[in-house]
Formats: structure tokens, sequence, C-alpha cells
């Protein structure tokens, strides 16, 4: 609470803040970080209720169907948790679009 009310709110208040749930993690027991699930899963309950009482935007990474269990093999390969290239790529992609749509006048040269 003091680092976003002091910091940013009274030092930066045209700062942009935008919180990220995390990434889906590997449920499959042969990658080596299977079991950050849970972990996970109170992030993004808990994300939310940050964002919400200090009004601020949210990214919700957990959710994109581009990097969610389904292609955690293409996006997450090595060890079910971390992105390989494209993985890294298509994070990129979905955090930029939705940067776009909160703050258009920042993307409008």
């Amino acid at each position: 609470r003091t680092l976003v009310q002091n910091i940013l709110r009274d030092k930066k208040p045209e700062a942009k803040l935008v919180l990220n749930l995390p990434p889906h993690p590997t449920e499959n027991p042969s990658k080596i970080n299977c079991g950050y699930l849970g972990n996970v899963l109170s992030a993004v309950e808990y994300v939310p209720v940050v964002a919400k009482e200090f009004g601020l935007d949210m990214i919700d990474v957990f959710g994109s169907s581009l990097l969610g269990a389904d292609n955690e093999d293409v996006m997450q390969p090595v060890d079910g948790l971390h992105f390989a290239k494209l993985g890294y790529t298509q994070l990129a992609v979905c955090i930029g679009a939705r940067l776009v749509e909160l703050y258009p006048e920042l993307f409008n040269d």
C-alpha cells in the first residue's frame, strides 16, 4: 500500500501501473516446474482484489487462450513454466494489445 500511494501516486501521478495475472503453469508431472498451479491460482484470486482496491488496470494473462494448457508444449516446452521464444512473443502480443485497448491515447501518433 505504501509503495503505490507514496511513490507512484504522490511522486509520479502520471505513471500508469498495470497489474498482470500470471500465465498458466503446467500440471504435467513430467515437467520440472509442475506444482505451481496453487500459487498461481492464489494470485489469480488476489490480484483483481488489489487492482480494485487501488483503482488499477489489469491484464489477464492467465485467461489468455494463446498461453494456456492447450498449447503449453509449444509455449512453455522446457519446464512448463517459463516460455520459449514463441511463448514470450505471444506474451508480449497479449500485453501489448491490452495496453493499446487501455490507453489508446498513448499509442496514437
